[in-house]
C-alpha cells in the first residue's frame, strides 16, 4: 500500500513540464520555533500553520496518521496537527497539498521525543529544483583532506543552509560566476580526521547496542553524539532563493578528494495540470520508491527502463548507470546476507549441523553483507542489523579441544600415551614458574579416558587453560595459551 501511495504522488507531482527529473516542491515550509512538549509516552508533536483552511497534509511512512486541524492562531493562521511517536521511527516525511490542487511541498525531518515543531507553510512565487549531476568525470577536488559540494545555479541569492548537531561540521562557503554567467556556490569540508571520527561512532553505536529500553537517556545522549559526529560525512543542506520553496539535499558519506555536484534549475510552472507521466520520470520514480522500501532488485529493473526510455535525458545515462550498479550491489549483497541468516536459523533448529567456525563465518558473511549496503545507502536499518549481529558473534563461546599426552622415556625413545584423569583449569596469566606445579584458577573439568577435553568458553574469559595431572610422577603442569586463539584442537604433552 505504501508504495502505491508513493507512485501516486510521483504521478501527481507532475503538474510542472521540467527538463530535469527532482523534487516539484512549490510550498515553501519553514520551521518558525521549537519548544519542550509534556508527553506520558515520550511522543513528539508537529504544528503546521498557513493561510490555508484546506491544506492536504501526509505522513508517507504514516499514511494512516491523524493529523487534525486545530484552529487559528494569534495572527489568523489555520493549525493542523499530528502526534509521533519518536521512539520507533524518529524521522518522517510530510507530503503537503492543497485539496484539489496537484501542487505540492515536501519535509523531511528527525522529530525528537518530547519536543514540539512549528512549521509555516507558504505558497511559492519561484519553484525550483534540485538535481545532482555528479558524474564520473567530475574529477576530484585538489586537497587530500578536504571534499567539496558545488551548487550551480542561473540566479543570484543561493541560500544553502546545513542542518548539524555539530557547529564545527560547517564548511567553508564561497560564491563565484561560471564563464557561461551561472552562479556557483561551493562549500568545501575538512575531513583530516575522518578515520577518528568513524572509530568514535563505531565505539559510540557499541554503546548502545548494549543498552535497554530503561536506558533512555543514555541512549538519547549516545544518538546525539552518533548524529553529531555523522554530520561531517552525512548531512542535509536546505537549498532555497528569496522567492523559491525550500529543497532538502542529502549528503551521504562524503569522503576526501570528493566533488560532488548539483544543478538548481527554475521550475517552468503551467496552469493545466497534465494527465501523463513521461516514461523516464515514472520509471524512475518507480525505482526510487523500491530503493526506499529494500526492493533492490525491482529497483534495478525500473533503473533499467528509465534508463532505456525514449525520452530519457542524455546527461542522465551515466547517472543512471550508475544507479542500476548501485541496486545491483546492494540486491546481491542483501541475497548473501539472506543466505547467511536462513543458514543459522537451520542451525538453530536443528536442521543442520555446522561447526563452530562455520557458525562464525555464517555471521560474519551477514555482518558484512548488511555493512556494505549501509555504507552504499547511509540506511540506519542496514546498520542495526549488522550492529545486532556483530553482538551475536562477539557472544559465542570459543571451542577448545585438546588433547593430552603423557611422555616417557624408555630406552633412549620417548613414548607418548593418551593421558586420562587430568584435571583442567582456566587461569587468568601465561605460564609462569608459580603455575609449575598444584592447581590454580578455575576448575573447567576433567580429561576422559582417551586424554580429551572439550569446552567451550567466553571469549576473552581465560588468558590459558592449565593441565594438572593425577599424582607426583611428572615434572611439571601442562599449559595453552587461549592469547589471541578463536578456536582451538592441539595436543599437550605432559612429561615425567
Amino acid at each position: 500500500m505504501k508504495r502505491k501511495y508513493l507512485l501516486l504522488i510521483c504521478l501527481i507531482a507532475t503538474i510542472f513540464s521540467l527538463k530535469l527529473s527532482a523534487q516539484n516542491d512549490i510550498y515553501r515550509i519553514e520551521q518558525i520555533k521549537k519548544e519542550n512538549f509534556v508527553s506520558e509516552n515520550k511522543q513528539s508533536k508537529v504544528v503546521f500553520s498557513s493561510s490555508f483552511n484546506d491544506l492536504f497534509i501526509v505522513d508517507v511512512l504514516y499514511p494512516d496518521a491523524n493529523i487534525k486541524s486545530s484552529g487559528k492562531d494569534a495572527k489568523g493562521n489555520y493549525l493542523y496537527e499530528v502526534l509521533i511517536d519518536s521512539k520507533k521511527t524518529p524521522k518522517r516525511r510530510f507530503v503537503i497539498s492543497r485539496k484539489g490542487d496537484s501542487r505540492e511541498g515536501e519535509l523531511t525531518e528527525v522529530f525528537h521525543p518530547g519536543q514540539c515543531y512549528y512549521f509555516h507553510v507558504t505558497k511559492v512565487a519561484e519553484p525550483i529544483t534540485v538535481q545532482e549531476t555528479t558524474k564520473k568525470t567530475s574529477g576530484q577536488f585538489k586537497d587530500e583532506a578536504q571534499a567539496s559540494v558545488e551548487f550551480t545555479a542561473p540566479m543570484k541569492g543561493l541560500v544553502v543552509k546545513m542542518d548539524t548537531y555539530n557547529k564545527s561540521a560547517s564548511p567553508t562557503v564561497s560564491t563565484s560566476v561560471a564563464a557561461n554567467g551561472s552562479f556557483v556556490t561551493t562549500m568545501v569540508f575538512n575531513l583530516s580526521r575522518l578515520s577518528t571520527w568513524e572509530q568514535q561512532i563505531a565505539e559510540y553505536k557499541t554503546s548502545l547496542g548494549s543498552l535497554t529500553d530503561d536506558d533512555y537517556e543514555k541512549k538519547e545522549e549516545l544518538e546525539n553524539k552518533i548524529d553529531s559526529l555523522s554530520a561531517f560525512t552525512n548531512f542535509n543542506l536546505r537549498i532555497s532563493t528569496e522567492k523559491s520553496q525550500v529543497c532538502a539535499v542529502e549528503i551521504s558519506n562524503l569522503r576526501p578528494k570528493q566533488k560532488r555536484e548539483f544543478a538548481v534549475v527554475l521550475v517552468e510552472r503551467v496552469d493545466t495540470v497534465k494527465t501523463h507521466v513521461t516514461e523516464f520520470q515514472g520509471f524512475q520514480s518507480a525505482a526510487m520508491a523500491s530503493m526506499k522500501e529494500r526492493k533492490f532488485s525491482a529497483a534495478k529493473q525500473e533503473y533499467e527502463k528509465a534508463l532505456a526510455a525514449k525520452d530519457c535525458p542524455a546527461d542522465m545515462k551515466n547517472v543512471l548507470q550508475e544507479k542500476i550498479d548501485l541496486a545491483e550491489r546492494c540486491a546481491n549483497n542483501n541475497d548473501i546476507a539472506q543466505y547467511c541468516l536462513l543458514q543459522l536459523k537451520e542451525i538453530k533448529n536443528g536442521g543442520k549441523q555446522a561447526s563452530a567456525t562455520e557458525i562464525e563465518k555464517y555471521y560474519a558473511g551477514a555482518i558484512d553483507a548488511y555493512s556494505v549496503i549501509y555504507k552504499e545507502t547511509n540506511d540506519e536499518q542496514f546498520n542495526a542489523f549488522a550492529t545486532q549481529l556483530k553482538g551475536k558473534l562477539a557472544a559465542l563461546p570459543i571451542v577448545v579441544a585438546i588433547k593430552v599426552m603423557g611422555v616417557k622415556k624408555k630406552g633412549g625413545t620417548f613414548i607418548d600415551n593418551p593421558l586420562p584423569g587430568v584435571k583442567v583449569y582456566g587461569v587468568s596469566q601465561e605460564f609462569s614458574e608459580a603455575l609449575k606445579k598444584g592447581a590454580h584458577g578455575t576448575f573447567l573439568g576433567v580429561c576422559d579416558e582417551k586424554g580429551y577435553s572439550r569446552l567451550e568458553l567466553k571469549n576473552g574469559e581465560y588468558s590459558g587453560l592449565l593441565f594438572v595431572p593425577d599424582g607426583i610422577d611428572y615434572k611439571e603442569n601442562g599449559y595453552q595459551s587461549l592469547v589471541g586463539k578463536n578456536h582451538l584442537s592441539t595436543e599437550v604433552r605432559l612429561y615425567k
